[in-house]
């Protein structure tokens, strides 16, 4: 895309503030439907935006901007319910070394991870496909197999949790779709009115 060290920056800005605006109300909807519905909608509709990635071009790398706002939004939710479903179904005396081990394992494969996908990337090269091209199939792989992994999240057995499709329903509300995307300030803003001031 040919961004600068600062456009880059600023993504990862908008992906974080996305996360923070957002907290909030993934935390409401963790607490009231429990976990692992929740993580299962925040990582597939995470992971359908970045079907985007597709058809990215320089042309249109305009829309990475409230993507990664609203993909901050969407992997705050499953990051925060990750880290509560640990508490909520390890046993007490295990708790540290869970949390321990959930955190080895995850950095480890954070850094193996785009050592892998490098090598990917420049073995689709060497074959003589243009770098775009590579780009846009290794976008394509990635959602698949993301979406995927959500099998496995639903099958865990967790107390008091809530169907998916009752999680999905609440979705519809404005109010809660627009917070988990980072947006709660602007949706509060509008559906406020402000009072006038007499003289």
């Amino acid at each position: 895309m040919d961004f600068s060290g600062t456009q880059v920056g600023l993504l990862a800005t908008l992906a974080a503030l996305g996360g923070v605006f957002s907290l909030s109300v993934w935390g409401q909807l963790l607490d009231r439907y429990g976990n692992k519905a929740v993580m299962t909608v925040g990582l597939m509709l995470g992971q359908l935006q970045n079907f985007l990635y597709c058809f990215m071009t320089p042309a249109n790398s305009w829309m990475l901007y409230p993507m990664w706002l609203i993909g901050g939004g969407w992997s705050a939710g499953f990051a925060l319910g990750m880290f509560i479903i640990l508490l909520k179904l390890i046993p007490a005396e295990a708790k540290s070394m869970a949390i321990g081990l959930n955190l080895a394992v995850t950095s480890l494969v954070a850094a193996i991870s785009p050592i892998i996908g490098g090598q990917a990337l420049a073995w689709g090269i060497s074959q003589g496909y243009s770098s775009l091209t590579v780009y846009h199939v290794s976008f394509l792989v990635q959602p698949v197999l993301s979406i995927l992994s959500c099998l496995f999240l639903i099958k865990i057995k967790e107390p008091a949790a809530s169907e998916l499709r009752t999680v999905v329903g609440a979705m519809r509300n404005i109010r809660t779709l627009s917070g988990v995307l980072g947006l709660s300030f602007f949706v509060n803003y509008l559906f406020v009115k402000p009072e006038k001031r007499g003289r």
